[in-house]
């Protein structure tokens, strides 16, 4: 009885923690081609979702093209928990945008992607003057 007894407390467990980890569906629209490590992605609109926690996956809904990145959570400050979803790009030397960041509206954390290889190479060619952030708000 009690190894039966176990393995079903621990599914009950797993499965009452998972909807506290539950974020809802982002759908933007991207009005430039940007990249999420080593993948390019075509101007569009975008689908968010996360998979897993520590994991988002950007889908654009007409071609179908995406990515699946690892995230680290970040805590936003009290005054931007408010705010609406949005999607943060660092842009580089023009045209060169990187996926940085996506925030919920009501969750205090955050995902903040990790620099590819590719991003950091560009981030070292790229003065600091000329990278800024481009949020773009979720519908």
């Amino acid at each position: 009885m009690k190894k039966i007894l176990l393995p079903i407390l621990c599914l009950g467990t797993i499965l009452g923690i998972a909807p506290a980890y539950a974020q809802p569906v982002l759908e933007c629209q991207v009005p430039f081609d940007f990249n999420i490590g080593p993948t390019t992605l075509s101007a569009g609109k975008y689908r968010v979702t996360f998979p897993t926690q520590g994991a988002i996956m950007v889908r654009n809904e007409s071609t179908r093209e995406g990515a699946i990145t690892l995230t680290t959570a970040e805590m936003q400050s009290q005054k931007r928990i408010g705010e609406h979803s949005r999607l943060v790009f660092t842009r580089y030397a023009g045209d060169q945008y990187y996926l940085a960041e996506v925030w919920t509206q009501g969750h205090e954390f955050g995902s903040v992607l990790k620099k590819s290889r590719k991003e950091v190479m560009v981030a070292v060619r790229t003065p600091r003057n000329s990278r800024e952030q481009i949020m773009i708000a979720s519908r």
